[in-house]
């Protein structure tokens, strides 16, 4: 028996290590949105409501930076760095957040050191998590708050070598104030959850375990009819 063990042993041995070859990721990134703007710009002669069932089609910017927020496989990456990516249009009743098909992807690098952290695709339509009107000062009696989840995949880049591509989602938050007149503001937050799926097991190692099964079963056998 204690030699039917011992091989039971060394099977899993042998096998585990290849059915945990990938490396999970996992992390958030900060992200400002710079020059925010809507589509359309006017509604009925007044500027568009922050509004995605009645008003806004598309949310749109110039570009993006970081905010300094990180952690914690990612790195310190100072505030106002460049190096942000890829779509700079959402659209919220879009699928896949995109228009024509494609679906919103940002890449993230630094423009800084040139190094690439990798890609988010979305895979899913946009999900409104919050869209209200709050009570604000009397300069600014209305703000009007939006707050926009994509879920996608998100494949690592050069800088992370042997990691593989992970369940995230980016959470976007936009702001329409009047103070001063109408301005947009945005920000979001890349979130990579690090699940990855199954690694499939190498033919050799699954080859490995039978023979041990196999012979532990065959060992069995003859204590048996001993």
């Amino acid at each position: 028996m204690k030699k039917l063990l011992l091989s039971l042993t060394l099977a899993g041995a042998l096998y585990a290590p290849a059915a945990m070859h990938a490396d999970p990721f996992f992390g958030t990134l900060g992200i400002n949105l710079r020059n925010v703007s809507v589509t359309p710009k006017l509604t009925g002669g007044v500027p568009t409501p922050l509004d995605p069932v009645s008003g806004i089609s598309s949310l749109n910017y110039v570009s993006a930076g970081y905010s300094g927020d990180s952690s914690p496989q990612f790195p310190i990456i100072t505030a106002g760095t460049n190096g942000i990516t890829g779509s700079t249009s959402l659209y919220p009743n879009g699928v896949l957040g995109g228009t024509a098909g494609s679906p919103y992807t940002l890449t993230f690098g630094n423009a800084t050191t040139g190094d690439v952290y990798g890609t988010f695709v979305e895979t899913g339509n946009p999900f409104i998590v919050d869209n209200s009107a709050t009570s604000g000062g009397p300069t600014d009696p209305y703000p009007e708050d939006l707050v926009v989840r994509l879920d996608g995949i998100f494949t690592p880049g050069a800088f992370y070598t042997g990691a593989t591509p992970a369940a995230s989602s980016l959470l976007f938050s936009f702001t329409e104030s009047s103070a001063g007149g109408v301005s947009y503001s945005g920000s979001g937050t890349l979130s990579v959850l690090g699940q990855n799926p199954p690694a499939v097991p190498e033919p050799s190692s699954i080859a490995m375990l039978g023979t041990a099964v196999l012979a532990g079963a065959g060992f069995l056998k003859k204590r048996l009819i001993a």
